[in-house]
């Protein structure tokens, strides 16, 4: 089994030409849906020993916790306020004008006006982020924490977007699926989540080879159960409301993934569940139709 699904190949003028635009193809070459070494080959690309030519079969071998813990470095040091603010950007240009010529989110939005929260979840961390429209200029002041950062969409094309976060001008790729968030920043990928939209992705656990599902239900997100609308032995079809779970001050239903009876309710009202806990089980489709 080769793991290998692409293959870089750059000229220059000299070694070092191509050296620093391998790099920078790197960074503008992004695969999404799984985990790549693209970071880590930035990472050795612009180590010593490969900058000095001091190349030899063993290199990685003995350089690889080095470079390990000189790329997470590098990834720790964005941040986290950064992230967010570029996140919640991005967020609302899918939800902007499509009239518009690029596409803004002022256009949507509408002048000086408090609008709900987004709630971002990075590394199993959930942020709130209070957001307005400064009046007259089309700028954004987001509340983070307990500090406030203004922020303005300076250029875009197509996924880049030029981004000012106070006075720091930014580039970053970045692209919506649903409720996940992807960033790219420098080489580095970051995935978040809006735990403010329910993403129906993540309300059930363990899909077939069929497509099917394995009668699992799981908790899409930490919080608590303030509702539980089935019991053992009830029919429901999909779609319905098994229970709700209230996170971050909102309510979100989980929903049944199909048509099933309910084996088992493994929580109660005022149960704390945390992310992917099995919550409900549901019979089998053939036990269903008995």
């Amino acid at each position: 089994y080769d793991p290998m699904i692409a293959k870089m190949i750059v000229r220059g003028g000299n070694r070092e030409e191509a050296r620093t635009g391998l790099i920078r193809a790197l960074k503008e070459f992004r695969i999404t849906g799984l985990h790549t070494n693209r970071d880590f080959l930035i990472e050795l690309l612009r180590s010593t020993d490969f900058t000095e030519n001091n190349i030899h079969t063993r290199l990685i071998d003995k350089k690889l916790d080095r470079l390990i813990k000189q790329n997470s470095k590098r990834r720790k040091a964005w941040e986290m306020e950064i992230l967010l603010s570029a996140a919640t950007l991005i967020a609302l240009q899918k939800e902007a004008c499509k009239g518009s010529t690029p596409p803004s989110p002022w256009n949507s939005i509408g002048h000086w006006r408090i609008l709900p929260d987004i709630v971002l979840e990075i590394d199993h961390v959930q942020y709130r982020i209070s957001y307005e429209l400064l009046k007259g200029r089309e700028k954004l002041r987001l509340h983070i924490g307990e500090k406030d950062y203004e922020i303005s969409l300076e250029s875009r094309k197509g996924n880049n977007f030029w981004i000012r976060i106070n006075r720091q001008l930014l580039k970053v790729w970045g692209t919506t699926d649903r409720s996940e968030i992807l960033l790219d920043l420098d080489g580095h990928l970051f995935k978040l989540r809006r735990m403010d939209i329910l993403d129906r992705r993540y309300i059930a656990a363990g899909k077939k080879e069929d497509g099917g599902h394995t009668g699992e239900v799981t908790a899409p997100l930490n919080g608590k159960v303030v509702q539980i609308n089935v019991a053992p032995g009830s029919k429901v079809v999909k779609g319905d409301s098994l229970l709700v779970i209230e996170s971050m001050k909102m309510e979100n239903k989980i929903l049944a993934p199909r048509t099933a009876s309910v084996e088992d309710v493994l929580v109660s009202a005022g149960s704390q569940v945390t992310q992917n806990q099995l919550l409900i089980t549901l019979q089998s489709n053939e036990n269903a139709d008995e």
